[in-house]
């Protein structure tokens, strides 16, 4: 599941695009997914403990952009970041959300 989370942070990240993964299934197992379309998504699953493809799913991003931005990207293999813009004066503060 993480790397399909992955591949689908990374398509919107680099059109930036926010979005949220909202599915939350309890009953949530290997052999039935979450219960929706054949679908295995739910960020939780009773089998592995707990959460699932967290790693992929609680990535850093660019919350508020003093300028334009021009591209970003998430190396989940390295947990690196990169964002890049163009700063405007008078724009305020960039802000980025770093999950800990």
């Amino acid at each position: 599941a993480g790397q399909a989370v992955d591949a689908h942070g990374r398509a919107l990240e680099e059109l930036f695009l926010p979005f949220c993964w909202w599915n939350y299934t309890p009953e949530n197992c290997h052999e039935r997914g979450d219960g929706w379309n054949g679908e295995n998504l739910s960020v939780f699953c009773t089998e592995n403990g707990g959460g699932r493809a967290l790693q992929s799913l609680v990535r850093p991003y660019l919350m508020r952009c003093a300028g334009r931005p021009l591209s970003q990207s998430f190396q989940l293999a390295d947990g690196r970041y990169r964002c890049e813009f163009q700063a405007t004066e008078g724009n305020g503060k960039t802000l980025f959300f770093v999950p800990s």
